[in-house]
């Protein structure tokens, strides 16, 4: 916890991005898992590291282009262009077919983010590796292992001191 005092426009701010998000999943959830608890914890890791507000509102919605039926512009009229860039940066492309070429496409592209897409990805991971023993197969859950090694390696040189990679780095050594 950060023991800080939570500044009210903030918390108006990601209360607004949190009901956005509900909205959009209540339209019509593309993923069966639970989108809103996931979206929460990224975003509360996020505060608590205390990242920028348009940061912890990114975090808040950056599988809303993935798993709800939302466009890019909507986001970008409610929370402006940093938000809606990030999700951007930290949507897959659906259009590669080849699942292991698509996530290394998008962690690339989120290496070209910066710190702050590589940020909300580090505890997108790190909040999904807790469902990894989930997994249908051992081959599955060799290439979820496969694309958190993935992440770590290209992250390193821009995030690797911070508390989120090494928390990451910490689960992923756990995992295997």
């Amino acid at each position: 916890m950060s023991g800080r005092a939570p500044d009210p426009k903030k918390a108006e701010r990601f209360q607004s991005a949190i009901i956005f998000l509900s909205d959009q999943v209540n339209k019509g959830s593309i993923n069966p898992k639970p989108v809103l608890w996931h979206s929460f914890r990224v975003a509360n890791n996020l505060y608590e590291d205390d990242q920028p507000e348009d940061v912890v509102i990114a975090g808040i919605l950056h599988d809303a282009l993935e798993d709800t039926k939302v466009s890019l512009e909507l986001i970008r009229s409610a929370f402006g262009d940093k938000v809606a860039n990030l999700v951007k940066t930290l949507t897959f492309d659906k259009s590669i077919p080849d699942k292991r070429l698509r996530y290394q496409e998008a962690y690339q592209r989120n290496l070209g983010g910066g710190q702050e897409a590589l940020l909300i990805r580090t505890y997108d991971i790190l909040d999904n590796s807790d469902y990894y023993q989930l997994a249908k197969s051992k081959e599955d859950y060799d290439f979820l292992l496969e694309k958190m090694k993935y992440f770590i390696d290209i992250s390193s040189a821009v995030i690797g001191g911070t508390n989120g990679w090494k928390r990451l780095v910490a689960k992923y050594e756990f995992l295997v």
